[in-house]
């Protein structure tokens, strides 16, 4: 809510303009848009709202962000409008005591802060005021939101797939250097015949005195989760191609990569008597139940609330 105004204190379709941080170009602060005629959106609103979020390592596009401001205005523009509804005294300097013990900071340094940033202690604790009204009128929303234990398990079943990591495969490995005496493809190819379950890896693994048993991996396949593939693309591209309860090798050369896979599906199947497995469906649910609610209430008050944007030639 940063940087939204409390009153229209332009004129649409004029502008001021500012020099954007360490770049040197200009950039016009023009009016994007005015929610219930009072509340002004500008592109300083957006630009500001951007760094908060690039902070938080939140990125969006222009749209995504206005749309974020507006529908915070909705929201505050609605607790406003409430029959019979004042700003609570003492309020603003209750909020502005809160963030000084917060930011450790006295009167003077918060001012002198502000004066930086062109805003005066008046519009910040407006501004405080607006977050503390934002939070309120979302607070009822969020403790609207139930998740049943048979709702866990039903999207365990059906819904878990957009949360996981898509294909994978867990495997044991280990390496023959290709260098060994006596060791060339067709031997390596006769041991890999031999190995009929992961009974049969850990003998051949004991039998060649392989530190630990060899390795035992997990990977994901899906470009997004390289950081998780065995050796190198080639070697993974091998592992790919190894059903569940076979082995098989990847010659690189210097090395032969053997493998045995032990698991392997498009996705993984959610153990439900881990406690994080049920937070972590707990925690999908109850956003999308969130956001939903949050969604039709936004729809309801753009019906009520006027949302004018200028184009973009004014």
């Amino acid at each position: 809510m940063k940087g939204i105004a409390w009153v229209v204190l332009v004129v649409l379709g004029s502008v001021n303009l500012w020099a954007q941080e360490g770049g040197g170009s200009v950039v016009v602060n023009r009016v994007l848009a005015v929610v219930g005629g009072t509340r002004v959106i500008t592109m300083q609103d957006l630009v500001e709202y951007r760094d908060v979020a690039r902070d938080q390592r939140r990125l969006s596009t222009a749209d995504l962000i206005l749309g974020e401001l507006v529908s915070d205005a909705l929201l505050i523009q609605e607790v406003y409008s409430r029959k019979g509804f004042v700003v609570p005294a003492g309020l603003g300097e209750d909020l502005l005591a809160r963030h000084m013990r917060r930011m450790k900071q006295s009167r003077s340094d918060l001012v002198r802060e502000l004066q930086q940033d062109g805003i005066t202690l008046e519009q910040f604790e407006r501004q405080l005021i607006d977050k503390a009204l934002l939070a309120s009128a979302l607070d009822p929303i969020r403790d609207s939101v139930q998740v049943s234990p048979r709702a866990i398990s039903e999207f365990s079943e059906t819904g878990l797939k957009q949360l996981g990591r898509g294909p994978y495969a867990a495997f044991l490995a280990l390496q023959i250097p290709a260098s060994e005496e006596g060791i060339n493809e067709a031997k390596v190819k006769a041991l890999v015949d031999g190995i009929k379950s992961a009974e049969d890896f850990e003998k051949l693994a004991k039998d060649r005195k392989v530190v630990e048993g060899g390795l035992k991996v997990k990977v994901y396949f899906d470009e997004k989760y390289k950081d998780t593939w065995h050796i190198d693309a080639e070697v993974t591209a091998t592992l790919y191609g190894i059903k569940a309860g076979k082995a098989d090798f990847h010659s690189s050369g210097e090395t032969y990569h053997v493998m045995f896979v032990t698991e392997k599906d498009e996705q993984e199947k959610p153990n439900l008597s881990d406690p994080r497995v049920r937070e972590l469906i707990k925690g999908e649910l109850s956003y999308q139940q969130y956001t939903a609610r949050l969604n039709l209430k936004l729809q309801k008050l753009k019906r009520e609330i006027n949302v004018y944007r200028p184009s973009n030639n004014n």
